[in-house]
């Protein structure tokens, strides 16, 4: 899956957040302040056009479903 308009960071938190990895445990997994985690959430929410978290985790979860069934599709 790509989104390009992400930095890696950007999508390792959307990544972490969508298989349900809370805004705390982040601040541990990758060593970096709450605020930081928050300051790239509202930079993913604005780069994929979102108004909430939640919206961050559908979009994520859904292109993962999108990109699985044309991988699935291309080897029937």
């Amino acid at each position: 899956m790509h989104y390009l308009e992400l930095t890696h960071k950007q999508y390792l938190i959307l990544e972490s957040y969508s298989m349900g990895v809370t805004p705390k445990k982040m601040t541990v997994n990758f060593n970096i302040s709450n605020s930081t985690i928050q300051d790239h959430f509202n930079a993913i929410k604005t780069k994929l056009n979102c108004h909430s978290t939640n919206d961050l985790r559908f979009i994520f979860l859904s292109r993962l479903f999108s990109e699985f069934c044309y991988h699935l599709s291309k080897n029937l």
